[in-house]
């Protein structure tokens, strides 16, 4: 029964890396996680005190964020959830918990939270997707 147990814990864990590292090629390399940096913008002009760190770019991507800040700008948008909802990977069931950008020696970063119950376990991932790397991984597993 513990090799069963041994056995899909490991491919749980696969499946997650998988999932996030096909993510990462999607999103991230040539594309510098374009569509996810747009989102946080959004969400961040149109969320008053929403918490999150004040991003700066640079003024010619400033200009196109808040023009199309304006075409979209829907009282019906739930902005933080569209955000949440474009690091979401094919994997059913692993959710985003939170997603923050920072810099680390200068170079942009999205840290990740991802969170899966599978039967008697949650699995608590987080995720540093770099821009011009392979994305660092660390899975926890917790019995219920």
């Amino acid at each position: 029964m513990m090799e069963f147990d041994d056995s899909f814990d490991k491919t749980i864990k696969i499946e997650i890396s998988k999932s996030i590292g096909r993510f990462a090629f999607k999103y991230g390399g040539t594309h510098n996680f374009a569509k996810q940096k747009c989102l946080f913008n959004l969400f961040h002009l149109k969320v008053p005190n929403s918490g999150y760190a004040k991003l700066n770019t640079n003024k010619v991507f400033d200009e196109i964020v808040v023009e199309m800040a304006d075409k979209l700008s829907n009282a019906d948008i739930d902005y933080e959830k569209e955000y949440l909802m474009s690091w979401e990977t094919e994997l059913p069931n692993l959710n985003v918990q939170a997603a923050e950008q920072f810099y680390q020696s200068n170079e942009p970063c999205w840290f990740v939270i991802y969170q899966i119950l599978a039967f008697n376990s949650v699995y608590m991932t987080t995720v540093k997707y770099w821009e011009k790397s392979d994305p660092q991984i660390s899975i926890v597993t917790t019995t219920l």
